[in-house]
């Protein structure tokens, strides 16, 4: 890591500030308080915000300011980055408004979020930076007058490389345990590895594939009973339907018939009443021919012209007027006789045409009637075809159920079998592939810890500590 750029606006003497930093020693030199460790802080606070000051954040805002920035560029594991900070003074508390992090990968906002990103980045929280990249002022004079043995423990402290102890003693439980983990992996596996082979020796699969196949058959047999049976129950509705259909044309038949019959009675009975309304006609004219022929011979026997040759005009008169009563009453009845006759004649002829549909509509009828039993017939016929076919149906039904029940499975756990099974030797691989994961992953850090300490690295943040006293050799356990 190199910083390379570093702006400074109202963050403690500075004002506003930018400095450059060219590559190799950099020194920055005045007088105590001129501000030489304030850059220092600075660059901290970019990094890691308000852990890298003492104090408070309104503390490292100028004097008469209301806000600070401080930006800084630089360069890390061959990439360039930009970190910004910007802080501003609300009331009585000053709160970070904007904290940015450029990356080549894209940018990061956010103070936890930058602060964690920078954490992976330099491998080392805030306290470790600080022990790691600069001493303290005042801290100088302390190393440069402590003892041997002070001086050491000082730079030990500051460096933490009591740490480095740590680390190898964990390490080498670490690879204590991870041999014990590989062996009891190592025999879990062989544990499992032998449940496999005995599994596969049993020919599961072969057994599986094989109920599988016989119960596809199976299956498949009686879908095609159930499909034909399907089909023979349908016919059989359809026929009970067709008979059904004629049983009701054949009602109806017999209905039209009786009706037929009684139109038939009603026009004997008409053409009866007619006739007699004839008789009775021919009945009044001849007693109309009569009437007259009685009123002409009385008036030629009447003794009025013979025997008063001036007959009285009123009786005349009376008499007449009596027989022209008597003969308009003939009338009268002759013409009422008349419209009853005709009345009676009209009911007829409806009641014979009347008749003459019935007759049509009962030979229509009759003749569907005719085809209808000929369809019924034809559908009893395959009406037993069909109930054939369903009894021998229910028997091959039955066979298989039968060599379905003689099977080695009961038929209803079939299908928990085979689950069974399947889910037995699922298990059996995701274990084994899960001890061989964890078996190569408890090698990988194995792996990682002894290439740390043989490369003289902190197995925690990966800084070298190559030259530390606290460090003479790593045995191998």
């Amino acid at each position: 890591m190199r910083f390379e750029r570093v702006r400074l606006r109202n963050f403690k003497c500075y004002e506003d500030v930018e400095m450059t930093l060219r590559a190799g020693v950099t020194v920055v030199h005045g007088v105590n308080g001129s501000g030489k460790s304030s850059l220092l802080e600075a660059c901290f606070f970019a990094l890691y915000g308000a852990r890298a000051v003492e104090g408070t954040l309104d503390e490292v805002i100028s004097n008469g300011a209301e806000e600070m920035a401080v930006e800084l560029w630089f360069t890390h594991d061959g990439g360039r980055f930009h970190v910004e900070r910007e802080v501003k003074l609300r009331g009585d508390t000053a709160k970070t408004t904007t904290c940015g992090l450029e990356t080549p990968t894209g940018a990061v906002d956010g103070v936890t979020d930058v602060e964690a990103r920078v954490a992976s980045l330099l491998r080392m929280d805030a306290e470790a930076f600080v022990n790691c990249a600069y001493v303290r002022q005042g801290e100088v004079n302390k190393l440069i007058n402590a003892s041997p043995g002070d001086r050491q423990d000082m730079i030990d402290d500051l460096l933490q490389l009591g740490k480095l102890e740590e680390y190898r003693e964990r390490a080498s439980d670490a690879r204590v345990g991870v041999g014990r983990v590989r062996d009891d992996k190592q025999g879990a596996l062989s544990q499992v590895t032998e449940q496999v082979e005995t599994k596969e020796d049993k020919e599961l699969h072969d057994r599986l594939n094989g109920l599988q196949k016989e119960l596809s058959e199976v299956t498949g047999d009686v879908e095609d009973k159930r499909e034909n049976r399907e089909e023979a129950l349908e016919a059989l509705e359809a026929a009970e339907s067709v008979i059904e259909e004629y049983e009701a044309r054949r009602e109806e038949i017999d209905e039209l018939d009786e009706e037929i019959d009684e139109l038939a009675a009603t026009v004997s009975e008409v053409e009866g009443e007619r006739e007699a309304l004839g008789e009775r006609i021919r009945s009044l004219r001849e007693t109309t021919d009569a009437l007259r022929e009685e009123l002409e011979t009385a008036v030629a026997e009447t003794d009025l012209g013979a025997a008063d040759p001036d007959p009285d005009p009123d009786a005349v008169a009376e008499r007449l007027g009596t027989l022209d009563d008597e003969a308009e009453s003939l009338r009268d009845d002759i013409e009422e006789r008349r419209l009853e006759a005709q009345e009676y004649e009209s009911t007829a002829e409806t009641a014979r045409e009347r008749a003459d549909e019935l007759r049509e509509e009962a030979e229509a009828d009759r003749e569907e009637a005719d085809e209808l039993e000929a369809d019924v017939e034809a559908d009893r016929e395959s009406l037993e075809e069909r109930r054939t076919d369903l009894e021998e149906l229910d028997e091959d039904i039955e066979a298989l159920r039968e060599e379905l029940s003689a099977a080695s499975v009961e038929r209803s756990a079939v299908e928990a079998h085979r689950e069974s099974v399947a889910e037995e030797l699922t298990a059996a691989r995701e274990q084994v592939a899960e001890l061989e994961a964890d078996l190569e992953n408890a090698r990988e850090a194995v792996r990682e810890a002894e290439r740390l300490l043989e490369a003289g690295k902190c197995p925690e943040c990966g800084q070298p500590v190559e030259g530390s006293p606290h460090v003479e050799s790593v045995d191998e356990d």
